[in-house]
C-alpha cells in the first residue's frame, strides 16, 4: 500500500478519535449540567430548612447577603436596566455571518446527501438541521464532524486540529468547575451528616 495512503488513513483515524472524544466531553458537560440544574433547587431548599432550624444564624446569614446585594446596587459600575425609547418602525438590526468558500463547499457535500429532499432518512435529516446550524455560524469543526460522520472527504489544517483540541480543554476545564460546585458535591454524598456539613460549609461562604 502508498505510504501516502497509509500516512491519510493514519490522519483520519486521528482525527476520528479527537472528534469522538468531543462529542463524549460535550455530552458529559451536557450531563452534568443537566444534573446541577435539576438539584439546585432541593439544594438550596435544604439550606433554606437548615437556616430555619436556626434562627440566629439565618438572621446573620440574611444580613449578610442583603448586605452584598445593597454594594452592589451602589457601586459605580451597577446601572439600572432601562427600556431605551424605540422608533416604531426601526428595523432589528441583523448580523450577517460570512461563510469560508470551504465551509460552504462542504455545506454543499452535506446538503446532498441529507437535504429532506434527497433523503427520506431520519438520521440524514437530523444531520442536515445540524449541518445547517454549523454552516449559519461559520463553524467549520461542525461542518469537518458531519463530513466525517458522512465520509466526505476534506483537508483539514493543523490549526483546525488545535481549534479542537481547545474545545475539548475548554469542556473538561468546565466539567472540572461543576465538580467543584457545592450542589454537584451534595448530591453525591449519601451520608445525611455529610450533607449537612456541606449546607454548613456553603452557608459559612456566604457570610464570610
Amino acid at each position: 500500500m502508498n505510504i501516502y495512503v497509509i500516512m491519510d488513513r493514519i490522519k483520519l483515524l486521528e482525527i476520528k478519535k479527537l472528534f469522538k472524544e468531543l462529542d463524549y466531553v460535550q455530552s458529559d458537560f451536557e450531563y452534568r449540567s443537566e444534573i446541577i440544574s435539576e438539584a439546585d433547587t432541593n439544594f438550596l431548599n435544604g439550606v433554606n430548612s437548615f437556616l430555619d432550624g436556626h434562627p440566629e444564624l439565618k438572621e446573620l446569614y440574611e444580613s449578610k447577603v442583603n448586605e452584598r446585594v445593597n454594594q452592589f446596587i451602589h457601586t459605580e459600575s451597577y446601572e439600572p436596566i432601562t427600556e431605551q425609547p424605540q422608533d416604531d418602525f426601526e428595523e432589528e438590526e441583523i448580523f450577517i455571518v460570512d461563510k469560508s468558500p470551504k465551509v460552504k463547499k462542504l455545506y454543499r457535500e452535506i446538503v446532498k446527501i441529507t437535504h429532506p429532499d434527497k433523503s427520506d432518512n431520519k438520521s440524514h435529516n437530523d444531520i442536515y438541521v445540524k449541518a445547517t446550524e454549523y454552516y449559519n455560524m461559520n463553524d467549520k469543526i461542525g461542518i469537518y464532524k458531519i463530513c466525517t460522520e458522512l465520509d466526505i472527504d476534506y483537508d483539514i489544517e493543523y490549526e483546525d486540529n488545535i481549534e479542537i483540541q481547545r474545545r475539548i480543554d475548554d469542556l473538561k476545564g468546565r466539567i472540572t468547575f461543576l465538580e467543584s460546585t457545592f450542589t454537584y458535591q451534595w448530591i453525591r454524598i449519601d451520608d445525611e451528616i455529610q450533607k449537612n456539613e456541606m449546607m454548613i460549609n456553603f452557608i459559612k461562604m456566604r457570610i464570610q
